[in-house]
């Protein structure tokens, strides 16, 4: 046996979660046996690294970029970098490149995002069916070097800034005054205009291939566009004039953001699609108790955009190298992206060679920063070596 997974463990009344996952913690270690240890994320994080080799971030992920991205959220919201060392790793769960519904920039992003954050390679496609295309993200040797880097270092989130969110996915949330969750219904266009972006509420694939999943987003308004024409129903359904038979729905949340759809306006289905219009608040809200005890609101997803990520490399605890991930989160443009070495804690004067690791080219060397425009949900990898 070489990998132990401990799943969800029930803690008995009177134990602690570090009791009960160190008694198969003690018990593999007196096999003599070198074995991994993996448990959920019940385990306290502080105490994790003594008890355990992974911990897995949060949800159970899906094939789905966003709910892909969201673990990748989840482990820098909650800080988790910090813990992550030689033998102890944060677990955003098993990957989801080859299942179908990622294109291959966001598989591309995907296994970026793994190898820099040190995340376990653990494969959940059918490798018995493997597509070409696929074999060649998984096996790409220099992004994978990443994972092998002595240091152990997890990649973190090195600077942000935003497009202003003219176009964002929209999500529901625990209900604010932000005018993110703020909205105008015209009444002859039949649009929902957002008061913080100015943009309006639309339908559709989001340019991106998601199977059997209409995406509900922002983007500029048209008044001719029939994707961003709503009608309430009598029965408090916000139906789609585009997609007649379709309503806004609320997906399975992945705390503490809740994912939505256009699906069918059925009417059984414990309020999962029934939202009301407060004119008053200016909020679209769900009157779902599905999964919360609480309403939730219509929610421009207002995480800015365009992203740099850093993590130093080396040797024997010195930092000779430096990697970088330049990320487009935007959902449908492409954009420059800048990155700037005091960014990954290095001097501006200091000149660096960069290489591209998917592209597996040498970009040439620079002093201070490199710009690069990166394509929607896209990343560009980079390794950074001294002159």
């Amino acid at each position: 046996v070489d990998f132990v997974k401990d799943d969800d463990c029930v803690v008995p009344p009177g134990a602690t979660a570090e009791e009960d996952y160190g008694i198969m913690s003690a018990a593999l270690r007196a096999t003599g046996r070198p074995m991994v240890f993996s448990v959920k994320e019940s385990e306290p994080i502080d105490v994790a690294p003594k008890i355990c080799n992974l911990r897995r971030v949060g949800h159970d992920i899906k094939d789905f970029f966003y709910d892909m991205i969201r673990e990748v959220e989840t482990s820098h919201d909650q800080g988790l970098a910090q813990y992550a060392k030689a033998g102890f790793w944060n677990d955003m769960d098993m990957m989801e490149i080859g299942n179908g519904l990622m294109d291959q920039e966001e598989e591309r992003t995907h296994m970026s995002f793994w190898c820099l954050l040190k995340s376990p390679l653990i494969l959940g496609n059918d490798l018995s069916a493997m597509a070409k295309s696929t074999l060649e993200i998984l096996s790409n040797r220099e992004a994978l070097s990443l994972t092998k880097d002595p240091l152990g270092v997890q990649g973190t989130l090195r600077t942000s800034y935003s497009t202003n969110n003219t176009e964002a996915m929209v999500i529901m949330n625990n209900c604010t005054a932000s005018p993110h969750q703020q909205w105008t219904l015209d009444s002859q266009t039949a649009q929902f205009m957002n008061k913080a972006t100015g943009s309006c509420l639309e339908a559709g694939a989001g340019g991106h291939p998601i199977a059997n999943k209409t995406l509900l987003y922002i983007r500029p308004c048209e008044g001719s566009n029939s994707a961003q024409q709503w009608k309430v129903t009598s029965n408090g359904h916000i139906q789609s004039v585009a997609f007649s038979s379709m309503c806004l729905s609320i997906v399975k949340p992945t705390v503490p953001k809740y994912q939505l759809q256009l699906a069918g306006c059925q009417a059984h289905d414990q309020g999962q699609r029934q939202f009301l219009f407060n004119q008053t608040s200016h909020q679209i809200v769900s009157q779902c108790d599905l999964y919360t005890k609480h309403p939730l609101c219509l929610s421009v997803d207002n995480i800015d955009d365009l992203q740099v990520w850093g993590v130093p490399l080396g040797t024997d605890g010195l930092e000779k190298e430096w990697a970088a991930l330049l990320f487009n989160r935007a959902l449908f443009s492409s954009h420059k992206i800048t990155l700037h070495w005091h960014d990954l804690g290095v001097a501006d004067s200091i000149k660096l060679s960069l290489r591209d690791l998917w592209q597996h080219s040498d970009l040439g060397e620079f002093t201070g920063n490199f710009t690069a425009t990166v394509p929607s949900h896209g990343a560009l990898l980079l390794r950074l070596s001294p002159v």
